[in-house]
């Protein structure tokens, strides 16, 4: 599939603050109204949405198009270890969900789908290629930060949109960070949008 990554970041490079600073089980916003527009638009041209499970757990996203009018993309989560919970939003039923997991207490019902997964090292060459099976050609990489990083290690991503908003945090979640120089730019709102492009 076509992955593109997308995170936004402070600009001292944090994705969130430390824990202590957020509200539990809530999402922490870094950009303004347009950029989560723009984001709920590209949520609407791709097939399938991932995250990772620590995401689910921190800030519980429904992962929906909601500010934009289009398709709601097929719910990807990868919980290693069991850790997400049927009270949890992409459980709700309202959109086809998969949920890779290698020891999972969930089970199948009506469009929540559990996925037995090995993870390895190497993960994510073996979820893209169990994807295509399953014939999703595009994915769109919510978070959180591991997740990306693990994309990013493996080389298989092809493109990363990154939006930095006009704040520093001083510490917390680190951002990835990229091997390439972006190849586009854009001011929306008061964050600036950066695009990325991976040639392998």
């Amino acid at each position: 599939p076509f992955v593109v990554l997308k995170w936004a970041q402070s600009e001292d490079g944090f994705m969130a603050p430390d824990t202590s600073r957020r509200k539990p089980n809530e999402p922490f916003w870094l950009t303004g109204t347009p950029a989560q527009q723009r984001v709920h638009q590209w949520r609407s041209e791709e097939q399938a949405i991932l995250v990772g499970a620590n995401t689910v757990l921190a800030d519980d996203p429904g992962l929906t198009v909601r500010r934009w009018v289009g398709e709601h993309p097929v719910r990807i989560v990868l919980d290693r270890k069991g850790k997400v919970l049927a009270s949890h939003r992409v459980c709700d039923g309202k959109v086809p969900t998969w949920i890779y997991s290698a020891n999972s207490a969930l089970k199948n019902r009506a469009n929540l789908d559990i996925i037995p997964y090995k993870f390895g090292n190497k993960p994510i060459g073996h979820l893209l290629s169990d994807l295509t099976e399953r014939k999703i050609s595009s994915v769109f990489v919510e978070g959180g930060a591991q997740t990306l990083n693990s994309f990013l290690e493996e080389g298989l991503w092809d493109e990363a949109r990154v939006f930095t908003a006009p704040i520093t945090l001083g510490s917390g979640l680190k951002a990835p960070s990229l091997p390439v120089e972006s190849s586009y730019n854009e001011s929306i709102g008061g964050d600036t949008l950066n695009i990325y492009t991976h040639d392998p």
